[in-house]
Formats: structure tokens, sequence, C-alpha cells
């Protein structure tokens, strides 16, 4: 085992990576790297979502509660954009393998 490891030191250059734009390039720590999000949600999870998302904000228009516009927003663009930052986290997918 080694006295120094490396790929937790957040200060080591091996763990600084470039991050390209259309002008410039920044070198960014690897724990500050943006996440890319893959598809993970299914046809029939996507439905779901958008008709859910869709009767959580109209169910807060009616009662004035705006929180339920919030949760009703994130799960209406989960099923939208068809990813869903907790399974991403978990590794879940509901979306079929493309063969």
């Amino acid at each position: 085992m080694a006295l120094h490891d490396t790929t937790l030191d957040f200060f080591h250059p091996a763990n600084w990576k470039p991050i390209l734009t259309a002008t410039t390039t920044t070198m960014l720590p690897v724990a500050l790297m943006p996440i890319r999000l893959f598809a993970n949600v299914g046809t029939v999870d996507r439905i779901i979502r958008l008709v859910l998302g869709g009767g959580l904000i109209a169910a807060a228009f009616f009662t004035k509660l705006w929180w339920l516009a919030i949760i009703g927003g994130v799960v209406f663009l989960t099923g939208l954009l068809g990813r869903c930052g907790l399974y991403y986290l978990f590794g879940i997918t509901t979306r079929r393998k493309e063969s």
C-alpha cells in the first residue's frame, strides 16, 4: 500500500482534467467534472411521469400549494427528458437495451 494515495488528493495534477470550450481550455478537478446523464427512463415510465407531473402541477394551482408545483415540475421534466438523476445514482434503468 502506498504511503500517499493520489486518487483522493484534490490537488494532485493527475486528478485534474481539461474542459474544452469554444474559446478556452480550462482545467477542472475530476470531482467537479460535469455529470453526463444517459437516458435511463423507459417509455411507460416516461408516460407515467408526464401524467403524474402534470397532475401535480394542476393540483398545485387548485390548492395553492407551491411545493406541489415544484415536485410536479421535477417529475414532469424527468419524464420529458427521459433522464432521472436518482436512477443514475442507484444504477437503475427502465429503458430497454438497444440491440
